[in-house]
């Protein structure tokens, strides 16, 4: 559509505390918003660093109006965002954030060539990384993900749900491949690093308190030097007790096993029962 491009804005000061710094700014004015009374503003903002924290749930970003103004959508273009917690770091290199305004709500769409996530896990620190591609929009209380495929080296992760302003969240999460990286720190040798298939639910309450619960099955795998097939099992975790559990049960030949982990404190207890020798 047709529409009038101011270009390196090099004056204008955006007020806000989660953008750290920029190399540019530019402008776009519908044509249409020229005889309007309320003027429509586009902005793309190159190369910033983004803060990400909560307050961003609070923040619709369009509909912003300042004299005879209105930020219509804002797009980041090449840009850095970092969350940064003593649980959780998150950091999104050459990020791109285009909205796509509707009748009723605006549709974001946010893709990064290089998402690394670094997590303690076990008294290890564990680096997922690799390309992200998402989509989501604001709704009246709450954010919804209708899409999040983000694909490391070892495994593949698809994700929707729901976060909510008041810093609630319920996520469902498909994966896809080996979850060597999350099982190394917990099983150490008996590590299970096959090809898996899984779902997950994650939630986190006002309190900010998250659990896990999930399932998973494997067609074959390895364990502590020794083939079997068919496993199924379950996980759960929450950030309380910090205590994973895992039960599952597997074939061993003709004959049915199962096992058992738990893991609190660098403590980690493993039970099998009818395991042929």
């Amino acid at each position: 559509p047709l529409a009038i491009n101011v270009k390196n804005l090099d004056r204008l000061i955006i007020k806000d505390r989660n953008i750290i710094s920029f190399k540019k700014v530019s402008a776009e004015l519908p044509f249409f918003s020229l005889f309007s009374k309320i003027k429509t503003v586009n902005l793309y903002i190159y190369q910033p660093k983004v803060l990400l924290d909560d307050s961003l749930l609070k923040k619709g970003g369009e509909g912003t109006s300042f004299g005879d103004f209105r930020i219509n959508k804002i797009n980041i273009i090449d840009g850095e965002m970092v969350y940064d917690t003593p649980q959780l770091q998150v950091h999104l290199l050459k990020c791109n954030l285009l909205s796509f305004p509707r009748l009723n709500f605006t549709v974001y769409r946010l893709t990064s060539q290089h998402l690394k996530v670094i997590f303690p896990w076990s008294g290890k620190i564990v680096t997922l990384e690799g390309q992200m591609v998402s989509e989501f929009r604001r709704q009246l209380n709450s954010w919804k993900i209708s899409k999040f495929y983000w694909q490391t080296p070892l495994i593949t992760f698809n994700l929707n749900g729901r976060v909510y302003r008041d810093g609630r969240m319920a996520v469902s999460a498909f994966t896809q491949g080996s979850v060597r990286q999350i099982l190394d720190p917990l099983l150490d040798e008996f590590s299970i690093r096959e090809f898996a298939y899984s779902n997950f639910k994650i939630k986190r309450n006002k309190e900010k308190r998250i659990s896990i619960e999930g399932n998973f099955n494997m067609n074959a795998f390895t364990f502590g030097g020794k083939s079997f097939q068919d496993l199924r099992g379950s996980v759960n975790w929450e950030d309380k007790s910090k205590r994973v559990l895992v039960n599952a049960v597997f074939k061993d030949g003709d004959s049915t096993s199962n096992i058992r982990v738990e893991a609190k404190n660098k403590v980690i207890k493993i039970s099998l029962n009818n395991l042929l020798a």
